[in-house]
C-alpha cells in the first residue's frame, strides 16, 4: 500500500467545528513549519492486489494509539466518516461497487493524520474449468487411449487450472494422477476413467482458495469379449511353381477386410506364414484376426501350385513288325517301355498297350502319354505290325499215278484242328487229322486242301493241284507180223 498526507481531509474535519478548525490550522502550521516525519503507520492484512468475494480485510494502526485516536474513511470523495476508535478494524470489500477507498488514522489530538489508499479490486471466487472435447466421445474398449481438452476456469486471484485423472477396477479406485490437458491416458486393465479439474493455486493472501475438484470427462471401459468379423477373405489363387517345383507363399493378410467393436488395429497372422516354400497341389492358408481382448476370427484362402513345365518322354520304341504266332490270330509282343520325366512329382505315364500285350493281325498304334499335376502332357507313339501266319505246308506226292493211294500231312503246332478236302479224289479214313490218305483215280487233275484252326478260332489254309498219270498196262500186242511188249 502507498501512504499519502491528505490536507484535504483535514480541512473537511475543520469545517465541522471551531476546535477542529483551530487544530487544523495549528496542524497545518506545524506541518508546514516543522515537516514532521513521525506519522502514524497503517497496515493492511492481507496485503493483496485484489480480494476474493467474502475475504475479510483488517486495517491496523501500528503507531501509538491512545485515547481520542480514531479512524475515518473517505469513499469516492464523500465526507470522511469516523468508523471506530479501536487501533484496528475489519471489513469485507464489496466487488464491482468501488475499486479503492481512503483511510485516515488520527491520534488523540486529532492531529497528525496518516492517510492510505486501499485497493479493493475484488473478484468473484475461483470457478473451475469446463470440458471442451472428450476423445473418444463415448464409452471405449480396453486398451484405447483417451484424452480431453478444457475451457479455462475464471475468477480468483493469481489462480491457474489444475487437472488429474482417476481409474477404477473392480470397484477400487486408483489415483489421482496428474494430468496435462490433451495428454493420452491408457485404459489397459481398467473399467472406468475420470478426468477432473479445478481452479487451483490461488493467492491465499487474497482470501482465495482452490475450487472443488469436479469430474470433467468420464469413460466406461469395455473389456472386449466380442471377436472380430472378417467381411472379405483373401481370394483363392493358382500359382505356377518354379523349375524346382516350388513356390513361395505370399502375404495374404493385406487382402482381407474385417471389423472389430473395440480394436482398430488387431493383429493379423497367417499359417503357413508368408515366405514358406510349398509345392504343387492345394495349400490352405489360414488367416487370423486377433483383437486386443484376445478374441479372434479366421478364414481360409487356398493356393494351388501349378506345374507349367511339360513332361518329357525318352526311349520311345521304333516301329515293330512280327509274324503271327501259332494262334494265327496275332502275337504277344514285349518291348522296353519309354521313360517319362517331369520337374515335379506326381507324374503319371499311361499307354494304350503294355509290353506282353497280344496284338491282332494288322497294324496297331501304341501311344504313351505322360501327364503332370498341371495337366500338361507329352506323347510318343510307335506302330506294331503283326503279319499273318504262313500257309500250312502240305507234304505229299505230286504227280501221282492212278489208280493209286497217296498220303498227305501238315505239321501239327499242337491243340489245333484240321479239315482236309480233295477234288477228283477220295479221302480214305479221317479227314480231320494232321495226316490223310487219298485215293486218286483217273487222269483229271485233282486238288488237295487243308484248313488248320487254332484253339483261338483263327485259321490258315493251303491247297495245291495234284497231277494224275494213269499207270501203264503190261502185256503183248499183236501187230501184224510182230509182237510188241508194253
Amino acid at each position: 500500500m502507498k501512504g499519502t498526507f491528505s490536507y484535504t481531509a483535514i480541512f473537511f474535519r475543520m469545517a465541522k467545528s471551531y476546535v477542529f478548525f483551530k487544530r487544523a490550522i495549528l496542524l497545518l502550521f506545524f506541518c508546514l513549519l516543522f515537516s514532521t516525519t513521525t506519522k502514524a503507520q497503517i497496515t493492511v492484512t492481507p496485503d493483496a492486489p485484489g480480494y476474493c468475494l467474502g475475504a475479510e480485510v483488517t486495517i491496523s494502526y501500528t503507531g501509538t494509539w491512545g485515547p481520542g485516536s480514531s479512524w475515518s474513511t473517505l469513499f469516492l470523495g464523500i465526507i470522511p466518516i469516523v468508523i471506530t476508535d479501536q487501533p484496528s478494524f475489519q471489513f469485507t470489500p464489496v466487488p464491482f461497487v468501488f475499486s479503492e477507498f481512503v483511510v485516515e488514522a488520527f491520534d488523540a489530538s486529532g492531529l497528525n493524520p496518516y492517510t492510505e489508499t486501499i485497493d479493493v479490486n475484488s473478484v468473484l471466487p475461483p470457478n473451475g474449468p469446463g470440458l471442451n472435447t472428450q476423445t473418444p466421445a463415448g464409452d471405449i474398449c480396453e486398451g484405447e487411449l483417451v484424452s480431453a481438452t478444457f475451457d479455462p476456469g475464471w475468477g480468483g486471484v493469481e489462480c491457474s487450472d489444475e487437472f488429474q485423472y482417476i481409474t477404477q477396477t473392480g470397484g477400487v479406485a486408483s489415483g489421482p494422477f496428474s494430468y496435462t490437458e490433451g495428454a493420452l491416458v491408457s485404459t489397459g486393465g481398467v473399467e472406468e476413467v475420470w478426468i477432473q479439474g479445478r481452479r487451483g493455486n490461488c493467492n491465499p493472501n487474497a482470501g482465495c482458495s482452490a475450487s472443488a475438484w469436479v469430474n470433467l470427462a468420464h469413460w466406461n471401459v469395455d473389456n472386449d469379449a466380442v471377436p472380430p468379423i472378417i467381411t472379405t477373405c483373401a481370394p483363392d489363387r493358382m500359382l505356377n511353381v518354379d523349375a524346382d517345383c516350388e513356390l513361395v507363399v505370399p502375404d495374404l493378410t493385406g487382402e482381407i477386410s474385417y471389423t472389430d467393436n473395440c480394436d482398430l488395429s488387431p493383429v493379423l497372422t497367417q499359417v503357413p506364414a508368408a515366405g514358406t516354400i510349398v509345392g504343387t497341389g492345394v495349400t490352405a492358408v489360414i488367416i487370423t484376426v486377433t483383437d486386443v481382448g484376445g478374441n479372434f476370427a479366421s478364414c481360409t484362402a487356398n493356393i494351388t501350385g501349378i506345374d507349367d513345365t511339360p513332361p518329357e518322354i525318352t526311349g520311345c520304341p521304333a516301329n515293330i513288325s512280327i509274324m503271327s504266332d501259332t494262334s494265327y490270330c496275332g502275337a504277344e509282343l514285349n518291348w522296353t517301355a519309354p521313360i517319362a520325366t517331369d520337374n515335379c512329382p506326381g507324374l503319371v505315364l499311361n499307354s494304350t498297350h503294355s509290353p506282353g500285350d497280344f496284338f491282332s493281325i494288322g497294324i496297331t498304334s501304341v501311344t504313351y502319354t505322360a501327364t503332370n499335376d498341371g495337366g500338361l502332357t507329352a506323347q510318343c507313339s510307335f506302330d506294331v505290325e503283326v503279319q499273318a501266319a504262313p500257309d500250312p505246308l502240305i507234304s505229299g506226292p505230286d504227280p501221282v499215278c492212278t489208280p493209286g493211294f497217296a498220303t498227305y500231312s501238315v505239321t501239327d503246332p499242337g491243340s489245333h484242328s484240321f479239315l482236309w478236302t480233295v477234288s477228283n479224289g477220295t479221302i480214305i479214313g479221317s479227314d480231320t487229322s494232321p495226316q490223310v490218305d487219298v485215293e486218286w483215280t483217273g487222269t483229271v487233275q485233282g486238288t488237295i486242301s487243308v484248313q488248320v484252326t487254332s484253339g483261338s478260332g483263327c485259321s490258315v489254309s493251303n491247297s495245291y493241284a495234284v497231277d494224275k498219270t494213269q499207270t501203264p498196262v503190261t502185256g503183248i500186242v499183236n501187230s501184224s507180223s510182230s509182237l510188241i511188249r508194253r
